[in-house]
This record gives C-alpha cells, structure tokens and sequence, in this order.
C-alpha cells in the first residue's frame, strides 16, 4: 500500500504590505519563503512571504514601529530577499528605472544612522516585544527620563552622564574619554538616555530617529 504524501495546510492570509504607503522608509525584512513563479495578478513573477517591520514609522495604536506578519512582496523587491530566508534584510525602500523602461521597487543600501536605529528595532522583534501585552502583565518601572513626554512638554531634568558600556570600551573607545556630543538635532537628555540603553547616538540622527528608539524602552 502506497504511503499518501504528507500535504502542508493552508496558511492564513498574511497581513497586507503596500509598498506605496512606505517609499523611502526604512524596511527589516524577515523572510520566510521565495517563490521565483509565484501567481500574481499581473501573470506569473517572483514572490517572498515576510515579516517586515518599518523601523523609522510609528503606529499610532501601539507607540512602536509597525509590523506586518506574512506580507507578501514581489518583483525586484521580492528578488533582493530570496538569499536571506530565515535571515534578516535592512535597507530603505525606493523605486528604481529598469532596463525595459518601467519602475520597480527596490531595497537601497543602508547608512550606518540606519544600522544603529535598526539594532534595537530588531532585538525587540526577535524577543517578541511588539505583541500587544495583556492587562495583567507587570509594568516596568519608568525610566529616569520620559522621551515620550510629548513635544510641547517641559522635559524632566536630565540625569547624569553616563559613561559608555563596557561592550563599547572594548570595541576601542577609551573608558576615560567623556561622553560623545550629541548629535545636532537630538535633545542633550533624549541623547544620554538613549546612551544609558546602550545606543550609539551618531552626529546625523535625528531627533524623529531618537525618539524612535526611546520608544523600544518604553
């Protein structure tokens, strides 16, 4: 007797990714399958199922990053993740001219700022931070300063200068060296904070960027 073949089930449909909502963010991607003739409604193209988070936006129902499980890209942009399935893929997505005439979506390299606002993004989405938690979950104590407090607020005292974890002194920073200027548009206190986490503040983040990661220590 023939043994029958053991079929997957039907996965639920995935959240859906509108690539034109999000030009020019900056994208982690979490791929999960690639399909190089997948059917699509325009014929048959490649394909990749994903988890993507956009790093630099913010959902306003959560306060974090948002995130789309199972979304599905395609094309040039689905081409750019089928090496890294189980992996991860950082860059900033643009539309780019092709050799027929037509634009297509792509994934552009990644600055080192983007690398830096991405690390926190990607620790909390490994250790599953970004479900929403359930009432009678503890709360954790608020940090000594609230970078959330709002624009128009007057901001709490700055705490004292930290200086930098011993991780950064081994990677060659001398641990008697003071704290590095923050950068030009990012508030002096916003900065320490974000350095107390362990957060490298460079000279081009902004202070949108810096309040993006406060927000992962919420």
């Amino acid at each position: 007797m023939t043994t029958p073949p053991q079929f997957s089930r039907p996965a639920g449909q995935g959240d859906m990714f509108n690539a034109h909502e999000h030009k020019g963010r900056l994208l982690l991607i979490y791929p999960k399958a690639y399909d190089p003739q997948a059917k699509t409604s325009k014929g048959i193209g490649p394909a990749a199922d994903a988890d993507i988070v956009v790093v630099d936006a913010t959902d306003p129902t959560t306060g974090q990053p948002p995130v789309f499980h199972d979304g599905r890209i395609f094309g040039n942009l689905a081409k750019s993740v089928r090496n890294d399935v189980g992996g991860q893929v950082l860059g900033r997505l643009d539309q780019a001219m092709t050799s027929s005439g037509n634009e297509a979506w792509v994934l552009r390299d990644y600055t080192d700022a983007d690398a830096a606002m991405a690390g926190p993004v990607h620790a909390a989405f490994q250790a599953g931070q970004f479900k929403q938690p359930s009432s009678g979950m503890p709360q954790q104590a608020p940090p000594q300063y609230d970078a959330w407090a709002g624009m128009n607020a007057t901001p709490a005292p700055p705490p004292a200068a930290t200086p930098p974890p011993a991780a950064w002194q081994a990677a060659g920073a001398p641990s008697t060296a003071p704290a590095p200027a923050p950068a030009a548009g990012v508030e002096p206190a916003l900065a320490d904070f974000l350095r107390s986490k362990g957060i490298n503040v460079t000279p081009d983040m902004t202070q949108d960027g810096a309040m993006q990661l406060a927000a992962m220590f919420r």
